[in-house]
């Protein structure tokens, strides 16, 4: 039951990106269709756990009497359970404060402009830094990744929307879309699946 209710949390922050993105994105369509379907899929999931939940709330009532002697233990799940999801919530709000705190990296998500080939470097050398050498753990999972795409999956990783990474990349957002499809098919040429529930974005954010 905790392990549902976290999914339920996760999932309802995923509610509030897809969303967030989708309004800032109305221009791209083939990028909202996408985004819905991963957002009705995520709604569907979390009925069928909120479903299952209650399922396992009345068998749990039924055999609380046998399950006094572990009162203990459960009481224990149920903190651990808490400071997961904390320490999730914590984990995002540091790394927005560190993104906020490194200059070449708040300077392209709070005042997007065209990114010079140097910029980059120093760009990708702060992400590696943030986020556990994010771009060499993508070349390894995926081999065939361009420089582009890795451009493209920073800018993705820094929560950006379509528009700022077309300006960053001095691009339309028409090709941004069109980037990120042909980004999807290297990497599940590698890995197979994006997963449950997962669209590109979702992927790259939890990767």
């Amino acid at each position: 039951m905790q392990e549902n209710e976290a999914v339920i949390e996760r999932n309802n922050e995923r509610l509030k990106e897809l969303s967030a993105q989708i309004a800032e994105s109305q221009d791209i369509q083939e990028q909202m269709e996408e985004q819905h379907k991963a957002m009705e899929e995520i709604q569907r999931q979390n009925e069928r756990l909120k479903q299952e939940n209650e399922s396992l709330q009345k068998n749990v009532d039924s055999y609380a009497s046998s399950l006094n002697e572990k009162g203990g233990e459960l009481s224990r799940l149920d903190v651990l359970s808490k400071d997961n999801r904390q320490l999730r919530s914590r984990e995002t709000f540091l790394s927005n404060q560190l993104i906020r705190k490194t200059p070449v990296l708040h300077q392209a998500k709070s005042t997007p402009k065209y990114i010079t080939d140097a910029q980059w470097e120093e760009i990708k050398e702060a992400v590696n830094h943030l986020f556990d050498n994010y771009t060499m753990r993508l070349q390894h999972v995926v081999p065939s990744l361009t420089e582009s795409d890795l451009q493209v999956c920073c800018l993705i990783k820094l929560r950006m929307p379509n528009p700022d990474i077309a300006t960053s990349l001095g691009i339309s957002s028409t090709s941004v879309s069109k980037r990120k499809l042909r980004l999807k098919e290297r990497i599940l040429q590698s890995v197979g699946s994006l997963g449950e529930s997962h669209t590109l974005d979702l992927w790259l954010w939890e990767f």
